[in-house]
């Protein structure tokens, strides 16, 4: 397709069609006040926190080395990372301008995502991107246990050092507002595309609209995303087909640096394909109790029920520690209201998509907590609107990745709320706490409050009475 001015008008038209009216992302600053804003404590930590000039050129990396997320369900490998720029500084290594240029970028991303990443190691686990904290691991550890790390901890400091200049500058240019932000993502945009309309012009038509909708898709995932991987899992498929394809153009015109580069990536992705899949039946994880080792993936209570050997009341009081009584109490009428912060009870409750109201990031509770700070009031209002139960993850607030810990806050709120009241009856909880009674005994019994947790838990179920 020959290049033609009229496609820089076309491209114009569609990304202003596009365009945001709102920043997308204004932190505010931080006083004594909570940030109540349930879209940035759950959606922006798929994202980052860290400052939105630079956020968007660190997912590619966030996403690969899961910095933002840990868990199997948002890893993707680094295979991307490692194959398409070597791929095009290959293809660009006698346009001397354009090399320059992608290695620039390349380094300039590199300074950027590892400074907001982390360092992990296998005794310390995560380690933040502070020269404090490096410094502290580098001479706790000795290099003879940790070679890799101790290294990785070296060059990490190195590249905070670059960084610190051009965290200035990006905060002196936006800071965390877009009206900068958006107008480069944008502009960068139209000028890979206006040069991938000039230099795949001798393409085949096929590969050329698969390269364009690649292209298109992983704009709009990088840009409009957040961060989150499954918008984006048919990348992955594409990326591979990009990377294959990229190669056989490589190999017509030097054949050895094809055969190498397809043998490199057909071995190394054969060996994360394969680790990963023993990752996942044997359930093994960084720092996991040695009792629970590789017992993740068999559950016998749903092969006992599904046998027909224990029945669903004894089902759930295995897996969820006697909550059965509390669900049958929850059940015995269909119209009381339940506020749920988490769990998913909600599959076992009567009339569920009517009675339970939704708050997992407590923005409504904590409006209602600020207009009713007396935790009587508020108990009279829930009882005037027909709400009876409270369903509360005691695991909330460790999704909290927000620099001012907002969630947190929000949850000790809540936590405050239910058991400085007289009004909050607990029904049910898998929290098992330790007290020492006179005699100096320690009596273990579940609870959310005691002079000890003993087992953490992961639900309580209250009643308004």
């Amino acid at each position: 397709m020959k290049f033609k001015y009229y496609h820089i008008i076309v491209l114009v038209a569609i990304l202003i069609t596009f365009l945001p009216g709102d920043s997308i992302d204004c932190q505010e600053v931080i006083n004594s006040e909570i940030v109540n804003d349930s879209k940035r404590e759950e959606i922006q930590r798929y994202f980052g926190y860290e400052l939105l000039l630079y956020r968007y050129l660190s997912l590619p990396y966030d996403v690969s080395i899961n910095v933002n997320q840990q868990g199997n369900f948002v890893d993707i490998g680094i295979l991307y990372l490692l194959f398409i720029p070597i791929l095009v500084l290959l293809f660009l290594r006698r346009k001397t301008w354009a090399y320059c240029l992608v290695m620039f970028y390349l380094f300039f991303t590199w300074i950027i995502s590892t400074s907001n990443s982390f360092l992990f190691s296998l005794s310390r686990s995560r380690i933040d991107m502070d020269v404090n904290a490096l410094d502290t691991y580098i001479a706790a550890m000795p290099f003879n246990i940790e070679p890799f790390t101790n290294v990785l901890a070296y060059i990490f400091k190195f590249s905070l050092i670059l960084y610190k200049p051009l965290s200035a500058f990006g905060n002196a240019i936006s800071g965390d507002s877009d009206y900068v932000t958006y107008p480069i993502i944008f502009i960068a945009f139209i000028a890979v595309s206006l040069w991938l309309i000039k230099n795949t012009s001798r393409l085949k038509p096929n590969f050329k609209y698969f390269l364009a909708f690649f292209w298109t898709y992983l704009f709009f995932w990088l840009a409009f995303s957040g961060g989150i991987v499954w918008y984006g899992y048919i990348l992955i498929l594409m990326g591979c087909f990009v990377i294959f394809k990229l190669i056989d153009k490589l190999t017509e015109k030097n054949s050895r640096e094809g055969a190498v580069l397809r043998k490199a990536f057909v071995i190394s992705g054969s060996i994360w394909i394969l680790l990963n899949l023993a990752l996942r039946t044997s359930d093994i994880q960084p720092l996991m109790d040695q009792k629970f080792l590789a017992k993740g993936m068999f559950n016998p209570v749903f092969y006992d029920f599904s046998a027909g050997k224990i029945n669903e009341e004894q089902s759930l009081d295995i897996i969820f520690s006697d909550v059965s009584k509390a669900l049958n109490r929850i059940n015995k009428e269909d119209q009381s209201l339940i506020w749920r912060v988490g769990t998913s009870f909600s599959y076992f409750i009567n009339n569920n998509h009517k009675r339970i109201i939704l708050d997992n990031q407590m923005g409504l509770f904590y409006e209602l907590k600020k207009r009713y700070p007396d935790n009587l009031d508020l108990v009279d209002v829930m009882k005037a609107n027909g709400v009876k139960y409270m369903i509360v993850d005691l695991n909330t607030a460790s999704i909290d990745s927000t620099p001012d810990k907002s969630l947190t806050r929000k949850y000790r709120e809540l936590f405050s709320f239910l058991i400085n009241n007289p009004y909050m009856k607990l029904l049910a909880t898998d929290r098992v706490v330790a007290n020492k009674n006179n005699k100096g005994e320690i009596i273990y019994r579940k609870n959310i409050i005691g002079q000890e947790i003993y087992q953490f838990g992961r639900f309580a179920i209250f009643e308004i009475v």
